[in-house]
């Protein structure tokens, strides 16, 4: 987050991997979807929970999160 922080962030759906360009463990927002890098692409992150809030939609979660500069270890 901005203030430099951890999250955790619980992935409960994703859909299927795309041969896009993403290091692996690199957060990125495309198109108004949510991915993760992993492997030889990027997989869209579709139904995620940030701990302390609910679950939501990718969607519902980049409207109230910034992921500028976050990883995923």
């Amino acid at each position: 987050d901005a203030s430099g922080g951890e999250h955790t962030l619980k992935v409960f759906a994703a859909g299927e991997p795309q041969l896009r360009t993403l290091p692996p463990g690199a957060i990125a927002v495309d198109d108004g979807g949510l991915y993760v890098g992993c492997g030889d692409g990027r997989l869209p992150l579709l139904e995620v929970q940030l701990a302390g809030k609910r679950r939501m939609s990718a969607a519902e979660f980049l409207r109230g999160f910034s992921v500028a500069g976050a990883r995923m270890e």
